[in-house]
C-alpha cells in the first residue's frame, strides 16, 4: 500500500507540473481530471499484467513524457479556448455597458429637450444627438 502512496504523490507532482501552464481555471481542473484518469487506467492496466507498484508508478508516468513539454503543448493546443473565452466576456461587459448607456440615454433626452428649449436650439439638433 506504501508503494500506492507513491504514486499517488507522483502522479499529483505530475499533474500539477503538466497543467500549471493552462491559465484557465475550468479548462486546467478538466484537464488535470482527464490526465489523471488516464494515468491510473495505465498504472492498473500494468498492474493487471503482473508489474510491480513501484515499476507501474513509473512507467506510467514516463508513458506521459515529460510534464512540462505536455503543459505548453496542452497550453498550445488550448490556446484558442482561451481566446474566446476573454472574447466572451469582454462583448458581456460591452453588452451590459450599451444597455446601461441606453437605459440612461432615454432618461436624459428630456433634459436634452428643456437644455434646447434653453438655449433656442432647434429641436432638430437635439434630436439627432439622441442614442
Amino acid at each position: 500500500m506504501k508503494n500506492y502512496e507513491t504514486f499517488t504523490k507522483e502522479k499529483m507532482l505530475y499533474l500539477y507540473k503538466a497543467t500549471k501552464p493552462i491559465k484557465y481555471k475550468k479548462l486546467q481542473d478538466r484537464i488535470y481530471f482527464e490526465l489523471s484518469n488516464h494515468i491510473d487506467d495505465m498504472f492498473c492496466d500494468f498492474i493487471d499484467n503482473g508489474m510491480s507498484e513501484e515499476d507501474a508508478t513509473e512507467k506510467s508516468l514516463n508513458e506521459m513524457g515529460s510534464p512540462e513539454e505536455l503543459g505548453e503543448e496542452l497550453k498550445k493546443t488550448h490556446k484558442d479556448t482561451l481566446h474566446l473565452v476573454k472574447f466572451i466576456k469582454t462583448t458581456t461587459v460591452l453588452a451590459v455597458l450599451v444597455l446601461i448607456v441606453s437605459i440612461f440615454g432615454v432618461f436624459e433626452s428630456k433634459d436634452n429637450l428643456d437644455l434646447a428649449k434653453h438655449y433656442n436650439l432647434p429641436q432638430e439638433t437635439v434630436e439627432l444627438k439622441k442614442v
